[in-house]
């Protein structure tokens, strides 16, 4: 396993094993912690090339190799059996750094975004070549990349020109229009698994309003930007042509999630509020009064079906709902009913009965505890690994079906992090505040602890 180890003397960069018996832990690049007080330096792991042979960024001012005292983004590769570390290749920046990336470790391809670029890295020719510059950097409508890194949708906000959706063609740098904005606004895009539609929130224009920037539009006010609500929610395919339109009179549409066949979409439902709130004149928070979710099914145009009414003893003007993931197998999502003060429920809803729900097939009622946030989902078989944490001071971690949901372990401290996983193995770091956090790695076929 590659981590980044922060010690009170340096940060390294080390392979570790995850078996005990096996060899020793791998050194492969460490900076002084001398060196980080006065110039920055992130170092993040990309992944293995090879079976011996792995990948990691160095952002910011070069700590060491042909590009020392540099500023910029440097890929480096280190062969764990002979230690051997070198720079691949040298992005050179004059602000900033990654703000994110894809590996594709069976093609060798890593797609880097940076401030207002795309850059392409073949690992495997250890060849680097810019992509396309010039694009947006505005922080509140992030870029959305397919999930084979071939493309990327960005909105552009800006108080001339023309406004809306655009798709970045990593292979030839081509940004063309997607989804402009006209009678209607797309935000927020969220590419489905399989690469083939682009999802995104929708809505028209305030009462009076007329032009292309977002505050013209009837978005509802979150704390920095729009909330990831919305009248609507378009589904398109690659080509910007409109596959399906959700809606559900008299409401609004929130936190949408994929399903992993790409075939459905789940979102939380409130009354759609009296009055849009005009953000050009009054930022304020609308209160929407969460009461249900919804699945839709993308290619079959149509009325959504209701899978759950929220039951809950809290108040309803403190409830928060979100849908977290579908099962793997598509047919139910599991989602999250959160209360101002800090509780929260994981519940189960599927369109039709599935074996885990009671034999009315009503919403299933999983577990007290928040469902701990990872931005990949492990997966083992047809279930779901989830860490719960609970205001007890304790996490459990589930498996998690349309066939079933059972826990599986659990260990005192309310929150753990999933820092790796592969079709067998999880491993996850209990944080411990001032104590020493512990790094677990079990197997999760046999549920045995291979490591802590």
């Amino acid at each position: 396993m590659l981590l980044v180890q922060a010690g009170p003397e340096e940060r390294v960069v080390k392979a570790v094993p995850l078996a005990p018996e096996n060899a020793n832990e791998i050194r492969l690049y460490e900076v002084d912690n001398t060196y980080l007080e006065k110039s920055s330096l992130d170092l993040e792991v990309i992944g293995w090339i090879s079976e011996t042979e792995c990948a990691f960024l160095a952002a910011g001012w070069q700590y060491r190799g042909p590009n020392e005292g540099r500023y910029g983004i440097g890929v480096l590769t280190a062969d764990i059996e002979t230690g051997a570390c070198e720079e691949m290749a040298f992005i050179p920046l004059s602000e900033e750094h990654v703000q994110r990336f894809t590996y594709l470790p069976e093609s060798g391809q890593l797609s880097l975004e940076v401030t207002g670029a795309v850059w392409s890295v073949d690992m495997k020719g250890k060849i680097a070549r810019p992509v396309t510059g010039g694009l947006p950097t505005n922080n509140l409508f992030p870029a959305s990349v397919s999930p084979d890194a071939s493309a990327y949708i960005y909105e552009r906000h800006e108080v001339d020109g023309e406004n809306g959706l655009y798709m970045l063609d990593t292979s030839t740098g081509a940004l063309t229009p997607f989804a402009l904005n006209g009678d209607t606004m797309d935000f927020y895009a969220s590419w489905s698994p399989d690469g083939q539609y682009v999802a995104t929130y929708s809505v028209a224009w305030l009462p009076g309003k007329k032009g292309a920037t977002w505050m013209k539009y009837a978005i509802y006010p979150g704390g920095d930007g729009p909330m990831p609500v919305a009248t609507h929610i378009v589904v398109r395919n690659r080509a910007g042509q409109t596959i399906n339109n959700i809606s559900l009179d008299g409401k609004v549409l929130a936190n949408f999630r994929w399903s992993p066949d790409s075939k459905s979409i789940a979102f939380a439902v409130a009354p759609k509020p009296d009055n849009n709130v005009d953000a050009e004149v009054d930022w304020r928070i609308p209160e929407l009064l969460w009461d249900s979710i919804y699945v839709a099914r993308v290619l079959e145009p149509g009325e959504p079906s209701k899978v759950a009414d929220i039951v809950t003893d809290w108040p309803r003007d403190a409830l928060y709902i979100f849908p977290i993931a579908f099962d793997p197998d598509s047919k139910g999502v599991y989602y999250q009913v959160s209360e101002v003060t800090g509780q929260s429920e994981i519940w189960y809803a599927a369109p039709c009965k599935t074996p885990v729900q009671p034999e009315d097939g009503t919403p299933l009622k999983v577990t007290d505890g928040d469902w701990l946030p990872y931005p990949e989902l492990p997966t083992y078989g047809n279930s779901l690994a989830a860490l719960i944490g609970h205001r007890s001071g304790k996490t459990e971690l589930w498996l998690l079906s349309s066939q079933g949901a059972t826990k599986v372990d659990e260990w005192p401290g309310s929150y753990t992090m999933v820092i790796a996983f592969n079709e067998d193995t999880l491993v996850t770091c209990e944080i411990a505040g001032e104590s020493k956090n512990k790094i677990t790695v079990r197997s999760m076929y046999t549920n045995k602890e291979v490591s802590g």
